[in-house]
């Protein structure tokens, strides 16, 4: 029994020592619940969002391209000056007929937009159906933007020529005026322009532009689709940094040899010009690709060209084979030699039969002179000699009185 007793006093002491411990642990629980949480210094508790701290915000929608481009081209309408200059001339000029693009408003089109860099206007491409809008824009007074290194434009432009404005861009490197109205290039350009591309395709140019050989650092240069040109200059040997060089359909009749003396070229195009007999030989170093479509080629040298056009394929793209297809004949010396000859060389008889045939001309002229000269000096001679008269003898009449008549009257009565 004493042992018995032990025993349930033993336990009765576990008994309260547990329910102790268990009574800790849960007043410790609740207590944490309600404690704030601790925080590393200077930041401070996180963000009240309304709801005891307990759920997050939504995450925000991911950026719409299409959101990015508004907001782009409106922050631009606001903040870039360019923008509002070249919006404001195409309001004054057109009547609302020309609808021009978003400024500076991204997009992937391939022409029609004006691109920016941090607000500043870059690149212009504007393409204006010059069939339905007769009316010709005026561009002398058209915005100097100072960091545009690109315009593009289809447009009917007043007085048919190019706007000498836009050689006033100071960082301008390639102008483009495609399938317009332009007949020629005015003669007052800014000669420090410092463009570098220059494309008149399609357009109606009356003859070579002359003007812009003044362009030294040219490095493309395309007139194709100007069926009046006729020739090219032997000054084409001044855009001596020509890349490319596209003279398709431009009524071409003869290539000037000063044309082979650009070595830089790699795309060489004379293409559909059937008044053309043209006699092919080296630049200096071979050219990657040649155009000599529709073209009559007297002969080729070897080794001028690497690939030859022989069509076009879907979209822009050209195809090509290598020299070795080509059915040209090939230019032997005596050919090439005769063409490398200059004009003189090659009209010597030509021109020493003008040359006679002028002499001829002013000897006969001085001759007809000094004969008429003659002529008329022995009448002059003529009229000078001594003119001799012969008298005329004049018969006198005698004179009737009155009193005479009436003394024959007396006489007849008695």
């Amino acid at each position: 029994m004493k042992y018995i007793v032990y025993i349930l006093i033993l336990i009765n002491i576990l008994s309260v020592f547990v329910k102790d411990v268990s009574s800790k642990d849960h007043h410790d629980n609740k207590g944490s619940s309600k404690s704030p949480p601790e925080f590393p210094p200077n930041l401070g508790p996180p963000p009240n969002f309304g709801d005891g701290g307990s759920k997050r915000p939504p995450p925000p929608p991911p950026p719409s391209f299409e959101n990015t481009n508004n907001n782009t081209a409106n922050s631009s309408q606001i903040l870039s000056e360019d923008c509002k200059n070249i919006i404001d001339f195409f309001k004054s000029h057109n009547n609302n007929m020309l609808k021009i693009p978003k400024c500076c408003s991204k997009t992937f089109s391939r022409s029609h937009f004006i691109n920016c860099k941090n607000g500043t206007i870059t690149e212009i491409d504007l393409r204006f159906n010059v069939k339905s809008i007769q009316n010709e824009i005026d561009f002398s007074d058209f915005p100097i933007f100072n960091g545009l290194m690109s315009i593009t434009m289809e447009a009917n432009f007043l007085n048919k020529e190019v706007p000498p404005r836009f050689f006033e861009m100071p960082a301008l490197q390639k102008l483009g005026i495609l399938n317009s109205n332009i007949e020629k290039v005015p003669k007052n350009l800014n000669e420090n322009s410092v463009v570098n591309e220059i494309i008149l395709y399609n357009n109606s140019l009356l003859e070579f532009p002359y003007e812009l050989l003044k362009y030294s650092n040219l490095k493309k240069l395309d007139l194709s689709l100007n069926e009046k040109i006729g020739k090219i200059p032997k000054e084409i040997e001044n855009l001596s940094k020509l890349n490319e060089l596209y003279l398709q359909s431009t009524g071409l009749e003869s290539l000037p040899e000063e044309v082979f003396s650009l070595s830089n070229l790699t795309e060489f195009d004379i293409d559909r010009n059937p008044k053309l007999n043209a006699v092919i030989h080296h630049f200096g170093k071979k050219i990657k690709n040649c155009d000599f479509r529709y073209t009559n080629i007297k002969c080729y040298e070897p080794g001028t060209c690497e690939n030859f056009c022989t069509g076009e394929s879907d979209g822009n793209s050209r195809n090509f084979v290598k020299e070795d297809e080509i059915p040209y004949s090939i230019c032997t010396e005596e050919i090439l030699k005769e063409s490398q000859k200059s004009f003189f060389q090659k009209n010597i008889l030509l021109i020493i039969l003008i040359i006679i045939s002028l002499l001829i001309f002013v000897l006969l002229s001085i001759l007809l002179i000094r004969s008429y000269r003659n002529s008329k000096n022995s009448k002059k001679d003529n009229l000078d000699h001594d003119i001799y008269v012969a008298p005329v003898l004049i018969k006198r009449e005698s004179i009737v009185t009155v009193g005479d008549i009436n003394d024959n009257n007396n006489i007849d009565n008695k």
